[in-house]
């Protein structure tokens, strides 16, 4: 990726770039040039290593589970190696990593650029060894976080309440592919009873998340397809027919279904059911910001004075009103009551709130005195925008007193 060669563009040569996925092989080599490089493109990491003898050093961006075949066979061939991090998938892989390097007497270093931040020298330094709040740390929340990713995320609950042997998926024919095994491109697989599949891992390889396609769908899958992507390539070279890893259905497969008569599957009760359920919230949430008014009103009583009696003989009670300018721009409100004969506004009716700002205005307001109906009466505040945005109405009670 572009923050791979960035920083080495102007020290550097970089001469070649190898990857098993096509894509990824092509955006490497076309993002090198852009940096004026002359990459040479391989698929095979074996055969670019013999063929530039002059590189100095390899940077191995793969998948964690193949980081100590690479890093070791580059070591083994003269490199130094930079790797990215996770080490290794397995302790034994790392371990591996770093008795090459000690053999071969070349540098290996793993990508944790975050050791020589301030922060991190700071928890190690006065936490860890200072203040021995720690012991010896050895893992830090990897294997716990895998764990979360696996079992606990609700991505893999939802996929499978809505999966059925209908639904579109990457998907690997065992009939074709079965029995595995390598072979020349010139030999006849029917002669050797062997299946289209010549077992070179590459879809294992190509994975991001690891898991073999070939063992039916998993859990881990995230439906890239970049499995389906490099068999392509691996068939083209033995000169077999597309698809063996491809996107299909379970009882595609298993029937031997056409394109046509997949799609023809599409239109069932599930699929309506599903398309009409996320039509239904995109649409609601459309209207919903079309029409949603862009300010808010809280109104809350004043708790120091229930009511009083006003030097006019009127009852007054005090309320404070939070209003909330959602907008890019100053806004005037008027606010108005409601609720009992006789009831208004002692305060000044009209406010301006400043672009995405609150304010709390003060209200006094006064009605009639009535010991008839004295308690708690409902009362309406209405708030509404000058400029045509809107009006809001919240409710609360008047307090009269006996």
């Amino acid at each position: 990726s572009l923050h791979h060669f960035t920083p080495l563009q102007k020290i550097c040569s970089n001469t070649g770039v190898c990857d098993i996925w096509p894509y990824n092989r092509t955006y490497g080599e076309r993002l090198l040039k852009k940096f004026s490089h002359d990459p040479k493109p391989f698929e095979d990491y074996r055969e670019m290593l013999a063929a530039v003898p002059d590189v100095d050093a390899v940077i191995v961006a793969t998948p964690d589970f193949m980081h100590a075949e690479h890093a070791n066979a580059a070591l083994r061939a003269g490199k130094h190696v930079y790797c990215e991090k996770l080490m290794s998938n397995t302790v034994e892989g790392a371990r591996s990593m770093v008795r090459t390097a000690r053999e071969a007497k070349k540098l290996l270093q793993i990508g944790h650029q975050r050791r020589s931040n301030p922060r991190y020298l700071h928890a190690r330094d006065k936490l860890v060894r200072e203040a021995h709040l720690l012991g010896r740390i050895t893992n830090a929340a990897g294997f716990m976080r895998e764990q979360v990713c696996k079992y606990m995320c609700p991505y893999a609950r939802f996929q499978s309440a809505m999966f059925d042997k209908d639904t579109l998926i990457v998907t690997y024919d065992t009939a074709r592919g079965e029995p595995r095994g390598s072979r020349s491109r010139k030999a006849d697989p029917a002669q050797l009873g062997l299946g289209a599949c010549v077992d070179c891992d590459l879809c294992v390889q190509v994975c991001p998340t690891g898991i073999d396609i070939r063992k039916g769908l998993q859990y881990e899958c995230i439906g890239c397809g970049a499995c389906a992507d490099v068999c392509d390539t691996v068939m083209d070279k033995m000169g077999y027919a597309r698809g063996l890893v491809k996107y299909s259905t379970q009882n595609a497969v298993k029937l031997g279904w056409t394109q046509k008569q997949i799609l023809r599957h599409i239109l069932r009760p599930r699929v309506l059911i599903y398309t009409g359920i996320l039509a239904a919230v995109t649409l609601a949430m459309f209207v919903s910001m079309g029409t949603r008014i862009p300010f808010r009103v809280d109104v809350v009583r004043d708790r120091a004075i229930m009511s009083r009696l006003a030097d006019d003989g009127r009852v007054e009670n005090l309320f404070r009103l939070q209003i909330m300018n959602a907008t890019e721009s100053a806004q005037p409100f008027r606010i108005s009551v409601t609720g009992r004969p006789g009831i208004a506004l002692a305060s000044k009716a009209t406010v301006s709130v400043d672009s995405a700002q609150s304010r709390w205005v003060v209200l006094s307001v006064l009605a009639p005195s009535d010991a008839e109906h004295a308690g708690s009466q409902p009362i309406e505040f209405e708030i509404e925008s000058l400029n045509g945005l809107g009006k809001i109405r919240e409710k609360s009670v008047f307090l009269m007193p006996r």
